[in-house]
């Protein structure tokens, strides 16, 4: 081996490093035993290295130097920061899972086509080839009428309300609602008839259960 300055300090910086290949530490040695201000040089380095770790606990960077250096450092892969953001945050990603499965089930739900009478009292005539409820004439639909998936043909009379999800509401000139109707064909329109449902049945629960109380303490008083 040759003396040649950027080979052997090529060389040498990956002996010291510990990348060198069994092979080129082979070699490098072979050629210590050769050259002696190669070998001086090398034991030189390897001293200066050992005084380095020794004195590495009383050295202490200059204030910012920590920041400068990773500032120059390449950035890490975007799949890198989420997963860090991840593990330091555990709470906000569980939310979000939850957020994202709830999701996720809202839009299968929407989604679902089957033809639904979710609400409704009376004799209701439900094609179900057409995808149509018709409210007969003559008939009168006492209560709110709620129908999923179709649309409402009204005839007769419906003393309520009249949602129609998904669907249209046609009112023939005989027809009559009492009540208020709406028509509900976005995601959010329905997601927030569905939270006002969930709400309004549980204080109808729990007037219920109030009710049957007082009742209760009435007949045992």
């Amino acid at each position: 081996m040759q003396c040649e300055a950027s080979v052997f300090d090529e060389l040498m910086n990956k002996v010291l490093d510990g990348e060198a290949t069994k092979e080129e530490e082979r070699v490098f040695h072979a050629h210590l035993e050769e050259c002696e201000s190669c070998k001086e040089e090398y034991e030189m380095l390897l001293e200066t290295l050992k005084e380095l770790q020794l004195q590495n606990h009383n050295i202490k960077a200059p204030e910012g130097f920590t920041q400068a250096v990773m500032a120059k450092l390449p950035k890490e892969k975007q799949q890198m920061k989420w997963k860090r953001w991840m593990q330091r945050h555990p709470a906000l990603t569980a939310a979000a899972i939850f957020m994202f499965f709830m999701a996720a089930s809202v839009f299968t739900s929407y989604n679902q086509q089957d033809l639904a009478v979710v609400k409704g009292e009376g004799n209701l005539q439900i094609k179900k080839a057409e995808r149509v409820v018709v409210v007969p004439a003559g008939e009168t639909i006492k209560g709110d009428l709620v129908v999923e998936n179709a649309d409402v043909r009204i005839e007769g009379r419906v003393e309520g309300d009249v949602t129609v999800i998904k669907g249209n509401q046609y009112l023939a000139s005989a027809g009559e609602v009492t009540g208020h109707s709406q028509e509900i064909g976005q995601v959010v329109e329905w997601v927030w008839y569905k939270l006002k449902s969930l709400v309004s049945t549980k204080e109808e629960t729990m007037q219920n259960n109030d009710k049957s109380r007082l009742e209760t303490a009435f007949f045992v008083g």
